[in-house]
């Protein structure tokens, strides 16, 4: 059976064999740009409920929807209060996945960033023209 060369870039760079019901999805809405960085993997599901809520094909939406909800600069990434951390608050990076939300925690950002593109999640900088 043939593949889609989006998901062949995909299963390539990361050396995996997606399960069929994961779409791999065009982050800047350009379906021909098939650099691995636009490319994100999604459930069906996902993906559906990603375009009905009227986010469009955008990441630059996401993204904004990010930085008013969070004062971090990075997207996807909050700081939360937590009294068993020495500071007093850890760095948690927050995404939706397989119907369920995940998150991976951190005392120390750059640690919270190797984690993050450990697992091959987006790691972006709010920029100073990010509007």
């Amino acid at each position: 059976r043939s593949k889609l060369l989006h998901r062949v870039v995909f299963e390539d760079f990361y050396q995996i064999v997606l399960p069929e019901n994961v779409v791999i999805h065009h982050i800047d809405g350009d379906k021909t740009n098939n650099n691995i960085w636009n490319l994100e993997p999604m459930t069906f599901k996902e993906h559906s409920a990603f375009h009905n809520r009227g986010l469009k094909h955008h990441i630059g939406h996401r993204i904004n929807r990010s930085k008013a909800t969070n004062k971090s600069g990075y997207y996807r990434v909050f700081k939360f209060k937590d009294k068993r951390c020495t500071q007093g608050f850890r760095w948690t990076y927050k995404w939706y996945e397989n119907g369920k939300y995940h998150q991976i925690y951190s005392v120390d950002l750059m640690k919270l960033k190797e984690k993050v593109l450990a697992r091959g999640l987006p790691w972006i900088e709010y920029g100073v023209d990010d509007t």
